[in-house]
């Protein structure tokens, strides 16, 4: 048995215990590979399978709404991965290897419990759309992600946990002084 197919192998395995329609995830390798989009919202779902890395025409992945608390590794390996979507699940981290995602044009991550996204997603230069609101930022964090410096025209909306009266200042100071720039919007 070759590594590739014991590989779809665990794939098709992880698609049966999570009792994942055929039309979601399609049981054929030669139809799973060509999939451009992948829809798995819903399904209680508590992990990935790092056989996620075979399917490398994935342009968009929708995650939302799910059981998850991390991403694996091989998820950032996809090179052809414009969007995606892990909206609703319980991740609390996203390391450095968001950066490798360099096709990237919508992250959205909100209603998580995310402590930290590494500052390394500004390295996205084709991100449009940023969503991170109803996460577990501290003030510190959300002070730092208001401060970094994000690819123009990009959409960024962060929700602080509980604003003091200098964090709203300081959104509002910010915002005036990029907008003119950058033509950035920040969402407080």
């Amino acid at each position: 048995m070759t590594a590739t197919h014991y590989s779809f192998t665990n794939l098709f395995a992880w698609a049966e215990k999570y009792n994942i329609p055929e039309h979601n995830f399609p049981r054929d390798r030669e139809k799973l590979v060509r999939m451009e989009t992948l829809v798995l919202v819903g399904l209680g779902i508590k992990s990935l399978p790092k056989e996620i890395a075979l399917l490398k025409n994935l342009k968009t992945v929708l995650l939302g709404y799910n059981e998850l608390q991390t991403l694996p590794q091989e998820l950032f390996g996809l090179e052809s991965l414009e969007h995606l979507c892990i909206q609703g699940n319980k991740i609390e981290y996203i390391g450095d290897n968001i950066a490798q995602l360099t096709n990237l044009r919508t992250l959205h991550a909100f209603d998580n419990k995310i402590k930290f996204i590494s500052p390394k997603i500004t390295q996205l230069k084709n991100l449009e759309d940023l969503t991170l609101y109803n996460n577990a930022f501290s003030e510190l964090a959300y002070k730092t992600y208001l401060e970094l410096e994000y690819p123009k025209d990009l959409h960024v909306s962060f929700q602080a946990p509980s604003p003091s009266e200098e964090l709203k200042e300081l959104s509002f100071m910010l915002a005036d002084q990029l907008l003119p720039q950058n033509t950035q919007q920040l969402e407080v």
